[in-house]
């Protein structure tokens, strides 16, 4: 056997190896499956709305959708609808650690 065929059948083997590994490799990254029971909770932040109803409470009566600069400028006190609200954003990861 002379030299040119040797380099020929070694380089022949190292593609075959270089494509068994590529092949085997990409074959296990794609059936890998994690085997176990991991709990998935989501909890979430409160919310409240707090909102004063003074004397007249809420009354609906001929209203109408408008504008925000309309609604913003209104003075007369039953017209107005004073609230506030609270927001807490605190949430559970899966592991246990709050963010």
């Amino acid at each position: 056997m002379n030299e040119k065929n040797y380099k020929i059948i070694v380089s022949v083997l190292g593609l075959v190896l270089l494509l068994v590994l590529v092949v085997g490799i990409t074959y296990a990254v794609f059936t890998y499956t994690k085997k176990g029971n991991v709990e998935n909770t989501i909890r979430t932040g409160k919310i409240t709305m707090s909102y004063r109803e003074g004397e007249n409470g809420i009354t609906l009566e001929n209203a109408y959708p408008m504008e925000d600069s309309v609604g913003k400028v209104l003075s007369d006190p039953n017209q107005i609808f004073d609230f506030t609200v609270n927001i807490t954003t605190k949430w559970l990861c899966t592991n246990g650690n709050s963010r």
